[in-house]
């Protein structure tokens, strides 16, 4: 299946999901060998997310479908996941090219070779956790960490390799320098973070709590033992550029105290501390619990022109100048954290 050249709009407007839903089905019925689309970029950049699965037909009988809500398919990944087309992405360039060939009339011949397939059982992702232990507050615990996982098209690099080696360099330069924190230094590396944080997710509702919602709709805190005891968590997964700076997830009390932090950097241009919050990444199960996480500003550098998700997320886009940088604030945050007399102020204290 080719349809019209390629280019980075897709479809807008409140039709745009029925559309989109009626199309996979629609392939699906005319039992097609695989699609071929036209990936995100240019100049042999290709982006490349997930296969999409077919969403059901119709919602559930004695539902009026003006006001269902919109209906999901799971994860391509998920073990319940329904039948769906193979896919396949192409260059824009490459595509675009099949596209004015077939318009001649000239029919386009493809070879496709799928060595894929999925494992069912053991579906269990494991987390790396690594400690430097504190002194006289050592049951208390400030952490760090990055994401493990990657997507397919790279051997990702910049998302979120950059990020794992920041955080253990952090930890590193503590241990070289011969520093003794106070609180203990946890370094978190996680998995699952693509499919939607699950192993920070998972590490957090394990030892620290959960968010639930009672029977009147209103959200409550059950919290474990340890969360009372966990100062922070920092968190770096935007790429391979410098540290600007980092966003206070919402929270005013600890803006003074980071501006504090970031002085001695500014010569390094790492200077902006705002209010404002960012998501997406693995700080966000932590600060959906109350436990102060936040993730740093930096460079965009080409995160997302060029090597987000994409064929290009490979070493040579590193910018290891820039890392060591970011590694030298991270590990001052872990140990201006570890050393306070108090704990990080939260939301609402």
């Amino acid at each position: 299946q080719a349809g019209q050249p390629g280019n980075r709009n897709r479809p807008q407007g409140a039709g745009a999901p029925g559309l989109a839903a009626a199309k996979w089905r629609f392939f699906m019925a005319e039992g097609v060998a695989a699609v071929i689309d036209s990936a995100r970029g240019r100049d042999g950049t290709i982006f490349v997310q997930s296969a999409t699965v077919p969403t059901p037909v119709a919602p559930p009988a004695g539902t009026n479908p003006a006001s269902a809500p919109a209906r999901r398919s799971p994860g391509p990944w998920a073990e319940d996941a329904p039948a769906t087309v193979p896919q396949v992405s192409v260059s824009v360039e490459h595509y675009n090219r099949m596209v004015r060939i077939i318009k001649t009339g000239v029919p386009v011949k493809m070879d496709l070779d799928f060595k894929c397939h999925f494992v069912k059982g053991d579906g269990m992702g494991y987390n790396t956790v690594a400690e430097l232990p504190g002194s006289d507050k050592k049951d208390e615990v400030v952490m760090v960490g990055g994401h493990m996982d990657s997507w397919h098209s790279g051997t990702g690099a910049t998302d979120n390799a950059a990020g794992v080696v920041v955080a253990m360099e952090a930890v590193r330069i503590l241990k070289a320098a011969g520093l003794q924190p106070r609180r203990t230094v946890r370094v978190a590396l996680w998995s699952g973070e693509e499919q939607g944080l699950f192993g920070s997710r998972a590490y957090v509702a394990q030892h620290f709590g959960t968010r639930q919602t009672g029977a009147d709709g209103t959200p409550s805190l059950v919290a474990k033992p340890e969360h009372s005891k966990i100062s922070a968590y920092f968190n770096l997964d935007n790429g391979t550029g410098k540290i600007r700076g980092i966003y206070q997830q919402s929270n005013a009390k600890v803006g003074p105290i980071f501006a504090d932090w970031l002085k001695p950097f500014a010569d390094m241009g790492a200077s902006t501390v705002t209010i404002r919050n960012t998501g997406s990444t693995d700080h966000v199960s932590f600060d959906g619990v109350g436990i102060p996480g936040f993730q740093f500003i930096q460079d965009t550098i080409e995160y997302d022109s060029r090597t987000h998700h994409s064929n290009q997320d490979v070493y040579d886009r590193i910018q290891m100048d820039d890392l060591k940088q970011a590694a030298v604030i991270m590990a001052t945050f872990l140990y201006q954290a570890a050393n306070r007399d108090e704990l990080l102020p939260r939301k609402g204290q």
